[in-house]
């Protein structure tokens, strides 16, 4: 069975270790950390494999665009840290400016009350 060359090329090189690192971060490690019940049920674990997740989805971006571009070895540097960082600080930014214009509890909705009690009682 021949292996498409799509994945020949992040195969070789450094580019394994980061496609092997790819399938940690993004099946292996979520998986298993959210076998058991509890971690299912607990914010912080949760948050944490969201993390996880988010660190495995930008290191999958990267190894589906730089290959082709840079060849057999890998190449990350302060440009892609500072794009993420960039990127993600700018989301942060806007994200928080339009959540302050808004109330986040619907204030004139007749089961607010109801819905409230239900939640803590």
């Amino acid at each position: 069975m021949e292996i498409p060359a799509y994945y020949v090329e992040r195969l070789r090189g450094a580019w394994g270790t980061l496609f092997l690192l790819n399938l940690l971060l993004n099946w292996a490690i979520p998986f298993f950390a959210l076998l058991p019940r509890r971690a299912k049920q607990s914010t912080g674990t949760l948050a944490k494999i969201a993390i996880v997740v988010l660190a495995g989805r930008c290191l999958d971006l990267y190894l589906m665009i730089m290959p082709p571009l840079v060849g057999t070895e890998s190449v990350a540097g302060l440009w892609e840290f500072g794009v993420m960082v960039g990127t993600a600080a700018l989301f942060a930014l806007l994200f928080l400016r339009i959540l302050g214009k808004a109330p986040l509890v619907p204030l004139r909705d007749p089961y607010l009350a109801e819905s409230l009690h239900s939640m803590h009682g």
